[in-house]
């Protein structure tokens, strides 16, 4: 059991690296190393995400832009409802737009790696359905997780 549950907190602890969209180079190592990605694996990987960064760039400024000027709207003496609701549904929009760029650079991502690299996807996928969780359950104290982001000596 307590190597079940170690092999969980170690996938989420990959997961959660992964979580982030603008993740900085070097924590693509962790992900290079997991799957066992060669040196010319890692290298189009990084410029397919370098051209998806570059596609996405864009949206991701009009969504700030839309968002300021909510904010805005918000601490102006009269804000203006139907405005704020237009803002909103067009960031709706553009965060569609997002997902569907996003979704065109999947399969280009897949098409890298090995039939066993795509495997090992799986178990991360289970993991970013548990980040949540983990997280809540940290919160109630039921999991200590120390400052230097490692697990309690205790716990598994």
């Amino acid at each position: 059991m307590h190597k079940v549950l170690s092999c969980i907190a170690a996938t989420i602890l990959c997961a959660s690296a992964l979580g982030a969209q603008d993740c900085p180079s070097d924590s693509f190592g962790a992900l290079a190393q997991y799957l066992n990605l060669s040196a010319e694996q890692t290298e189009e990987l990084q410029t397919l995400q370098n051209r998806f960064v570059e596609e996405i760039k864009a949206i991701q400024e009009e969504i700030r832009e839309k968002k300021a000027r909510i904010k805005a709207e918000l601490k102006s003496e009269f804000p203006d409802a139907n405005l704020i609701g237009q803002l909103m549904i067009e960031i709706k929009a553009l965060n569609e737009k997002k997902k569907a760029v996003k979704a065109e650079f999947n399969e280009p991502a897949l098409a890298i790696l090995e039939p066993e690299q795509v495997r090992l996807l799986g178990p991360l996928k289970v993991a970013l359905r548990l980040i949540r969780v983990a997280r809540q359950a940290v919160h109630f104290n039921l999991i200590v997780w120390g400052d230097d982001g490692e697990p309690d000596d205790g716990l598994f």
